[in-house]
């Protein structure tokens, strides 16, 4: 472990799963819709290249409904047996899609705060990131076993993710100016990911939105930009940007611009950027546009849970994860 990470572990707020070391067991688990076999091994086959011992879910590679590895109740299992395993240091997600939402009245996430662990994934996985930051414990958004197998574990993503839960490096991302950032500075806690599956979680007592002091990552793919508008306009609703004192904008792959869909005489705006700066603008918070992570060719990984520092600026943005600690930093340039 790098020196001064531990001074991550000792802050206030939600647990920071330790770092992985070498022969540390790694779950894989198929939370939604079911990756070949083949893909899967070539990841298993990466971790081991790491150094750990990757662990297959029985119910992996599995058939329920068409796209599904399992049923709800065998894809939770498999979960469940991770997260209660201590043996079991990180559980790593197969891809996402959709069925994650099927397993929160069968997954007992108090199992994670007994036995903390890093939880990887993204899109569809970003329930169980709400799961587990509601939960008390951080979790991470970057790249799966689809995505891993096919950069052969040379991507840029994987490399940074292999630092965080390793304790290599905390990282601090530097993205390059926008036309429609929102210059300002904010500290709070990261939470976010894929709006479309966020925004169903409202009131389902493991919503990472209902704390306070929140930066709000968003990302998404293939959604037109009234649907978006519609969720945005949700979260406004729920007072749950009346909580935020920054925002994020990720990647939004296949999200086609306005100009595609307008009506004529429509007010509406050209880009999701534009959309959400329009909102956020009267609130007087900063807003981060153009990140690489989400569903785009590069995914920087995000510590969900995690005290940040969000700076927006003229010349670009700067997102520092543990501001206050003084651990190694790999800085990235994301341009």
């Amino acid at each position: 472990m790098a020196v001064g990470i531990a001074d991550a572990f000792a802050q206030p707020g939600n647990l920071m799963p330790p770092p992985l070391k070498p022969g540390d067991r790694i779950a894989i688990v198929e939370p939604a819709y079911r990756l070949s076999s083949a893909r899967i091994e070539k990841a298993a086959s990466l971790l081991e290249s790491w150094g750990f011992q990757p662990v297959i879910g029985k119910n992996v590679g599995g058939s329920w409904n068409t796209v599904y590895s399992g049923s709800p109740e065998e894809r939770a299992a498999d979960l469940n047996r991770a997260l209660e395993d201590d043996s079991i240091k990180a559980i790593l997600c197969t891809r996402g899609g959709y069925g994650a939402m099927h397993l929160l009245p069968l997954v007992d996430m108090s199992l994670l705060k007994k036995h903390p662990k890093w939880i990887i994934g993204y899109s569809d996985i970003t329930t169980l990131h709400s799961m587990a930051v509601s939960g008390g414990v951080m979790s991470l958004h970057g790249v799966m076993c689809g995505s891993i197998a096919s950069g052969e574990g040379r991507d840029i993503s994987t490399q940074l993710l292999r630092e965080i839960i390793t304790g290599e490096a905390l990282p601090q991302y530097i993205v390059p100016a926008h036309h429609f950032n929102i210059c300002g500075e904010a500290r709070g806690t990261l939470v976010g990911g894929n709006i479309c599956t966020f925004d169903p979680l409202f009131g389902s007592g493991q919503d990472f939105l209902e704390g306070d002091d929140l930066i709000l990552f968003i990302e998404e793919v293939g959604e037109h930009l009234h649907r978006l508008d519609r969720l945005f306009n949700s979260l406004i609703l729920r007072g749950i940007l009346g909580r935020c004192r920054g925002v994020i904008l990720g990647d939004f792959e296949d999200c086609p611009p306005m100009d595609e869909e307008r009506n004529e005489g429509d007010d509406m705006a050209g880009s999701v950027e534009e959309l959400y700066s329009r909102y956020l603008k009267p609130l007087g918070i900063p807003l981060c546009c153009g990140l690489h992570s989400g569903h785009g060719d590069d995914n920087f990984p995000l510590i969900m849970g995690a005290p940040v520092l969000l700076q927006v600026s003229p010349a670009g943005s700067r997102i520092t994860f543990f501001p206050e600690d003084k651990s190694p930093r790999h800085v990235f340039y994301t341009d």
